[in-house]
């Protein structure tokens, strides 16, 4: 519960601490004394945008802290241990907000630094607030799902987890899809068309390489023929000279079996034997190379073709030279190779987004089902509700529809006998409808673990009896919670255990704003006030104290 709110330069607060008590607060006040400042300071606190209008005049900032023990809810402490908590919370739990007219707003729980969002998220386990304004929020499409929701059964609960959870798997293989999904076919087929002109043509990287270096011989074959003529006269002479091969085997044979032999080492013969048959082998491959040059013209056209063509696919794919194209193929390739295997893990995430919809609709008819279920225990219990709060002849439906991402459903009223059923927000008026909002909280605090709520002018467009019963039914939710209600009826404000006055006061200079508790005796003359009395009617009085008691004796 909430047991003091510090608020310190904010709007016409100086600085002001706020003591609430457990079970139903009620705060009341003069109109415009300022009773909805709590409210903007509550909400500042919870993570609302802030306004500059909410520093103090003469100030540089505004500050709000409220001061929680949680030590009743060992479901909140539990669900602040798994937001990471563990440590920090011992059972209370400061929330601190404070802005600067530069509009820099700095957030804290216990002392320690924090983004709003967090903030923001650990507040939602602490405090609801409803006020007239929120009607439109309140009732919105996923608000009303979740409403209903929470009146599942236990198996209903497990049936909508699961259906959130694979709902959730089936997004994330869709991103999957769409991350693949970039037009593979068509590049694929740009590429496989390139590649087979190229084989058509018989341009493989290796063939590329091949005619390249026939050309690079073709075109140095001058100079290399020379080269090699030369060599050949080295070593096989000519008419004029003999080579050095010739004149080696002449020199061998002229001393074979002689004895002048013997004068050299014995591995001399063996040696000069195996120059003579390496050189014989030199010349011979010698040969092979000369014979390479002589090309026939055929060979030679179908090559300046092969190079013609190369030059061209440089051209068309921007390569500055050949090694550039065959980089450029096998690049192609393993372009080609991942694309295969993208198309080939589509395919595979396709078939399992094909499993995971077939699941995620039988998971979404199931859970449909406990939702009708559910819907019939809500409206037995809401039509109940709304009988206690002066609606004696409603009727009531709880509509379900199928939608294309999950259901839908609608709150069918009729408050008057004999007219049709129609959605709750347009035939309700302001006072109605909060009666109607008033009701459903009542029943959702049953399933909804928030400790505190806080009302803001609820009561409006209600009075009389009808009041009294809103009155009633505040106290009865305070039961196991803490409620907060700013309110104008005495009605409504008879039934709090803790009454809380707003007044406004000032000087010549200056305009500000007390929040004080009333002793029991204070809480008659206020209600007697807030009857129109000016203090001069004891009847006022009396009937403020019958009002007491009455509201006693209802919650006895």
């Amino acid at each position: 519960m909430l047991k003091t709110l510090r608020i310190e330069n904010f709007v016409i607060v100086d600085y002001q601490e706020i003591d609430f008590a457990p079970g139903f607060n009620v705060v009341t006040g003069e109109t415009g004394a300022g009773k909805s400042l709590l409210i903007n300071a509550f909400s500042f606190l919870l993570g609302a945008r802030p306004r500059e209008e909410w520093i103090r005049r003469e100030s540089d900032f505004a500050r709000v802290e409220g001061w929680f023990d949680i030590s009743f809810s060992p479901f909140l402490q539990e669900r602040l241990r798994e937001e990471g908590w563990n440590e920090e919370i011992k059972g209370e739990m400061v929330l601190s907000r404070e802005v600067n007219r530069e509009g820099r707003s700095k957030a804290r729980i216990n002392g320690r630094s924090v983004t709003l969002t967090t903030l923001k998220e650990v507040a939602s386990h602490l405090v609801d607030i409803y006020g007239q304004g929120e009607n439109n929020r309140f009732l919105t499409p996923e608000n009303k799902l979740a409403i209903l929701d929470s009146f599942l059964d236990e198996e209903g609960q497990l049936g909508r987890e699961n259906y959130l959870h694979l709902r959730e798997e089936r997004n994330e293989i869709k991103k999957e899809i769409q991350k693949l999904k970039r037009g593979q076919e068509v590049e694929l087929e740009e590429i496989k068309e390139m590649l087979e002109e190229m084989e058509r043509m018989g341009l493989t990287p290796e063939k590329i390489e091949e005619v390249e270096e026939q050309f690079q011989r073709l075109v140095n074959s001058q100079r290399y023929r020379e080269v090699v003529e030369e060599v050949i006269s080295l070593l096989s002479g000519s008419e004029e000279k003999e080579g050095f091969l010739s004149s080696l085997r002449r020199i061998r044979r002229s001393l074979e079996g002689k004895n002048e032999l013997a004068l050299f080492p014995p591995s001399v013969e063996e040696t000069l034997k195996n120059v003579e048959l390496e050189l014989q082998e030199v010349l011979y491959q010698v040969e092979k190379v000369k014979d390479s040059f002589d090309l026939p013209p055929s060979k030679v056209e179908e090559l300046e073709k092969e190079i013609a063509e190369i030059e061209r696919w440089k051209r068309k794919y921007h390569c500055l030279t050949t090694k550039d194209l065959i980089h450029f193929i096998g690049e192609k390739k393993a372009k080609l190779s991942q694309l295969h295997q993208e198309l080939e893990e589509l395919e595979e995430w396709e078939r399992e987004l094909e499993i995971k919809e077939k699941n995620l609709m039988e998971a979404r008819e199931k859970l449909f089902r406990h939702r009708e279920k559910a819907a019939k225990i809500f409206k037995e219990k809401l039509e109940k509700e709304l009988k206690e709060l002066s609606f004696p002849k409603v009727a009531l439906e709880i509509e379900l529809e199928k939608k294309e991402e999950d259901d839908e459903v609608s709150f069918l009223i009729s408050l008057n006998p004999g007219e049709p059923l129609f959605p709750v927000e347009r035939v309700a008026s302001g006072g109605e409808l909060s009666r109607i909002i008033l009701a459903i909280k009542s029943l959702t605090r049953e399933v909804r673990e928030i400790p505190i709520l806080v009302f803001d002018e609820i009561d409006q467009g209600v009075g009389g009896q009808t009041a009294f019963w809103v009155g009633d039914k505040l106290r009865k939710i305070a039961i196991g919670h803490q409620v907060i209600s700013i309110t104008h009826l005495p009605q409504i404000a008879c039934f709090a255990h803790h009454h809380l006055k707003v007044e406004k006061r000032g000087d010549e200079e200056s305009t500000w704003v007390e929040v004080f508790s009333l002793s029991a005796e204070e809480r008659v003359k206020e209600l007697a006030r807030m009857m129109g009395d000016e203090g001069r009617d004891d009847s006022a009085l009396q009937y403020a104290e019958t009002l007491m008691k009455r509201a006693q004796n209802a919650n006895t």
